[in-house]
């Protein structure tokens, strides 16, 4: 798996994991990062918004493919959006390293796209509480299934502020490899519908020495394309 930054997954080595979240046990992992999307919105006032951790009824959420140019900024690294078209959305992080993700939560590798064989993100989109899907990707005679699962909504607090979010789950398997080294991993995301990126990632991968890494990743600022910011 290539470092988190970059967001960029290649075939793991290891077995599942499970890191244990708040009050509910989450699968977290996966080739992450700076889960991006969306559009900008003016932010609620955080009066009116609930206690962190509360959950709360919130609309579905369409998904909403980000401006190019937007800028995606956590500790220590950032990402911009180079392209977006349909569920696939490519990105060049601060370090000049190209990844990118489709349909937000599963990640690929521009240079060598991954092909979906079955399942479909609608029906994970719009997310809501219980939404969930199963996908097969496919890349020079490697397979992998994609889990994912709307589980619940939480109000979070990250150094870009306080954001109604939905918990997303997903679970990376390896079904067919040629090399060995077969993995599982597990992913985290809070998406926040109103500012249209992921606030707080948290991932957990594990080799097969049994070895395991948990990394987290929480938002610091979205930033408008440089031309939407002169308009203003």
């Amino acid at each position: 798996m290539e470092k988190m930054e970059t967001d960029v997954a290649t075939a793991g080595r290891g077995k599942r994991a499970v890191v244990q979240r708040g009050v509910t046990t989450a699968c977290l992992a996966a080739a992450l990062l700076p889960l991006l999307v969306p559009g900008l919105s003016a932010q609620q006032p955080a009066a009116a918004r609930p206690a962190a951790g509360a959950t709360t009824t919130m609309p579905a959420a369409p998904y909403v493919r980000p401006r190019v140019g937007t800028r995606y900024v956590y500790r220590g690294f950032s990402n911009v959006i180079t392209s977006a078209k349909g569920w696939r959305v490519e990105f060049r992080d601060s370090l000049g390293r190209k990844g990118a993700r489709i349909g937000l939560f599963i990640s690929d590798n521009p240079a060598e796209p991954l092909t979906v064989e079955r399942g479909s993100l609608d029906s994970l989109w719009p997310l809501r509480p219980g939404a969930t899907t199963t996908i097969v990707t496919g890349r020079k005679g490697f397979k992998w299934q994609w889990q994912l699962h709307v589980v619940d909504t939480e109000t979070v607090v990250v150094p870009a502020g306080r954001f109604l979010t939905y918990i997303v789950e997903g679970v990376q398997s390896t079904l067919v490899t040629v090399r060995g080294g077969a993995a599982t991993n597990a992913t985290t995301w809070w998406y926040a519908p109103e500012i249209g990126a992921v606030a707080r990632v948290m991932a957990l991968a594990a080799g097969d020495s049994g070895k395991s890494a948990a990394r987290r990743a929480e938002l610091l600022a979205v930033e408008a394309p440089a031309e939407g910011r002169k308009k203003r």
